[in-house]
């Protein structure tokens, strides 16, 4: 049974509250960030944690995914101390 993307854009994963991924071969909804694949029976998902199938999680890229957002927020930081620089000189 298929999904429909209006049922798939109201569905989020009730640990992290992030949108799911629809996987029609295996009948699932993935939680990528939570490393989560939800069972769908006769068409009705099943958003419990505990009756979800664990899948590798998306560790490596949410790492690299935080050192970027690290980097980033840290170059903000040098810009508005280079502003800030600027306006008193």
């Amino acid at each position: 049974m298929e999904i429909s993307s209006t049922l798939l854009k109201l569905l989020l994963c009730p640990v992290t509250n992030k949108s799911l991924t629809y996987d029609k071969q295996n009948q699932e909804l993935i939680s990528e960030f939570a490393g989560l694949a939800y069972p769908i029976v006769d068409g009705i998902p099943i958003l419990l944690a505990d009756k979800a199938r664990k899948i590798s999680s998306n560790v490596q890229y949410m790492t690299k995914s935080n050192e970027n957002l690290n980097k980033l927020e840290q170059e903000d930081r040098n810009i508005i101390i280079s502003s800030k620089s600027i306006e008193v000189a």
